[in-house]
């Protein structure tokens, strides 16, 4: 207890580059590689045969460059047929009432992002091939885009 407030110590496993070097069966060149690209343009699609650890290596990849494993600033989905924008980002769900406003699982994150900006956060997508996906980006494909990002559009 202090100050009358409950205050939780969260103890982070220290996580850097040569943990996902020891980790994750890539190279210190293609590591570079990835975190270059990964900064620079800010989305990153990894594709390979399936069940070689691409998730592995997204999540450590994630890991080494928050520097610790930090679980809560990191979300998976997983796209499939069905998966839409109103899952993604918003949109008019059934409920016992009729129909209601819900946020989706990127909306919600960025928006847990937006509280922390001295953190970076990682958004994975598993199975992206899988999906539709003009229906389930929509309009919000521009924005995603690192040289787009900060510009106001309707969505």
């Amino acid at each position: 207890m202090n100050n009358g407030f409950d205050v939780e110590t969260i103890n982070l496993q220290i996580y850097t580059e040569e943990d996902f070097l020891d980790d994750v069966f890539v190279d210190q060149e293609i590591y570079q590689s990835l975190v270059s690209i990964l900064k620079a343009k800010k989305n990153l699609i990894l594709q390979g045969a399936p069940d070689v650890g691409k998730m592995y290596a997204a999540k450590r990849l994630a890991y080494s460059m928050m520097g610790v494993k930090d679980a809560e600033r990191l979300m998976m989905v997983q796209f499939h047929q069905s998966y839409s924008y109103e899952d993604l980002i918003m949109g008019f769900r059934p409920s016992s009432k009729g129909f209601e406003l819900k946020t989706g699982a990127f909306y919600n994150f960025c928006k847990q992002a937006e509280k922390d900006p001295e953190n970076e956060y990682f958004f994975i997508i598993d199975e992206i091939n899988r999906g539709n996906l003009s229906k389930i980006f929509g309009e919000l494909f521009m924005l995603i885009e690192n040289d787009k990002r900060g510009l106001s559009i309707q969505l």
